[in-house]
C-alpha cells in the first residue's frame, strides 16, 4: 500500500519548488502518493489537488480577511481528506497565513510536519518561530541566515540551498533570442516583471509601463520586455497595457529577459533572487492595497524588502515601496544607474558576489533527502 504524503503549496513558486521536490522523491520510491494543494506544476507530478493554487492567490491583510470564509472551507476539505485515509507525512510550502494554522490541525491528529521553504518571520518577527517549534518536525530552508535563525531557536532545520542557482539559467543564445521576438540582436533590452499574481500585475504593471516611457523619452529607443509569469494570461497583460504601446510580452522565457536585459524592473518577491542571480542591475518595486500597506509597516522588521539586500545585508538594488513607487522615481533611478557606469559594474559585481551565499546545487535533492528520513 502506498505512503499518501500531503503538499500544500499556495503560490506559483511554491508549486514549481514542491513539483521539484516530489520529482527527487518519486526517483528514490515508487511507493508514494501525493495529494493537497497546487498548481500545473504538482499536479505534472501527479499529484491530486483538491484546490488549484489560483484559487487561493490572495494578498494583503485586508483581502485575506475578505475571503476567510473560503480558506475555512480549503483547511476543512483538506482536513477531511487526511481523515478519510491514511496521512504518513504534511509536507507544506511556505505561504503561512495558511499553512501555520493547518499544521496545528494537523499536529492534533499526529500527522508529522515538514516546513519546505520558511516563511519570512525574519521580516514579520520571530513569533512565528514559537508556532513552527510546536508544530514542525523539521524546516528546510533555502538561505543560510534561516538555518541560523532556527537552530538558535533549537527546531530542527536543514539548509539545501536554492534552486534557481540551477533554473535560473537561459536556454537561448542572446542571438537566438533576440530572432525568437524579432529584434535586431544589437539592440538593448529592459524587462519588466511585475509579479506572479493576478492582484500583483494590476499594481505593478502600470507603474512599470509609465516608467518604461519616461525612460524611453530620455535614453532613445529600448525594447521593453514584460515576462510573462506562469498562469497570467496574455490578453489580460494586454490590457493593462496602452493601445499603442511599444511593450512587448514574452511568455516561457523569462531568464533570458533577465540575463539579456541592459536593466530590470522587479516586483519584490521570488523574482528578486531570480534577477539577482542573472546578474544583471534592477530597480525593485512593491505595492499593495493602502489598509495592507499601514498594517504591514507595523509589524515588518527589517528595512530590506530585496532578498539581494537581504542577503547581503546592505542596499545593492534600489528598491521603492508603496507611495514611493512612481513611474517618476523608478525610472529616474534606472537612468541613473544605467548612466553611471562605475555604479552599473559595482551593482553587477555584488550580485556575483551573492551566488556564493545560495548553496552548492542539487537543492531539490537534498530536500528529498532531507524528507525521506521522516517517510
Amino acid at each position: 500500500m502506498k505512503k499518501r504524503i500531503l503538499v500544500v503549496a499556495g503560490e506559483v513558486s511554491g508549486d514549481l519548488h514542491a513539483a521539484g521536490l516530489i520529482q527527487e522523491l518519486q526517483k528514490m520510491t515508487s511507493d508514494l502518493e501525493f495529494f493537497g494543494i497546487g498548481g500545473d506544476k504538482m499536479k505534472s507530478c501527479g499529484v491530486k489537488s483538491l484546490f488549484h493554487i489560483n484559487q487561493l492567490s490572495v494578498l494583503g491583510f485586508w483581502e485575506v480577511l475578505k475571503h476567510l470564509n473560503f480558506f475555512r472551507r480549503v483547511k476543512n476539505q483538506l482536513l477531511a481528506e487526511v481523515e478519510a485515509s491514511s496521512c504518513h507525512l504534511a509536507i507544506l510550502v511556505d505561504y503561512p497565513g495558511f499553512n501555520l494554522r493547518l499544521a496545528a490541525d494537523l499536529k492534533k491528529r499526529s500527522i508529522p510536519i515538514v516546513y519546505y521553504i520558511s516563511p519570512q518571520i525574519w521580516a514579520w518577527g520571530e513569533k512565528r518561530i514559537e508556532k513552527i517549534k510546536k508544530y514542525v518536525g523539521k524546516m528546510i530552508v533555502f538561505f543560510p541566515f534561516e538555518e541560523e535563525l532556527y537552530r538558535r531557536h533549537s527546531v530542527k532545520v536543514e539548509f539545501v540551498g536554492h534552486p534557481s542557482l540551477e533554473l535560473a539559467i537561459p536556454t537561448l543564445s542572446r542571438k537566438q533570442f533576440c530572432d525568437l521576438i524579432g529584434v535586431n540582436e544589437s539592440e538593448k533590452l529592459i524587462g519588466l516583471f511585475p509579479g506572479s499574481r493576478i492582484q500583483e500585475v494590476k499594481q505593478h504593471l502600470p507603474v512599470m509601463a509609465q516608467a518604461a516611457g519616461i525612460i524611453r523619452s530620455q535614453l532613445g529607443n529600448f525594447q521593453f520586455l514584460v515576462g510573462l509569469a506562469p498562469g497570467i494570461d496574455k490578453d489580460f497583460v494586454k490590457s493593462l497595457l496602452p493601445s499603442n504601446s511599444p511593450i512587448g510580452i514574452s511568455e516561457g522565457h523569462n531568464y533570458e529577459i533577465m540575463k539579456y536585459s541592459e536593466i530590470l524592473l522587479v516586483k519584490s518577491g521570488t523574482s528578486t533572487v531570480e534577477a539577482a542571480l542573472s546578474g544583471t542591475p534592477f530597480v525593485v518595486m512593491y505595492k499593495t492595497s493602502p489598509i495592507s500597506y499601514f498594517i504591514a509597516r507595523r509589524v515588518v522588521k527589517i528595512s530590506n524588502l530585496a532578498m539581494a539586500n537581504i542577503l547581503v545585508g546592505k542596499k545593492i538594488v534600489p528598491e521603492f515601496i508603496q507611495n514611493l513607487a512612481t513611474p517618476e522615481k523608478i525610472a529616474t533611478e534606472s537612468v541613473s544607474i544605467l548612466k553611471d557606469q562605475a555604479r552599473y559594474l559595482k551593482i553587477k559585481e555584488e550580485l556575483q558576489g551573492m551566488r556564493g551565499r545560495l548553496g552548492t546545487g542539487n537543492a531539490y535533492r537534498k530536500a528529498a533527502q532531507a524528507v525521506a528520513e521522516l517517510i
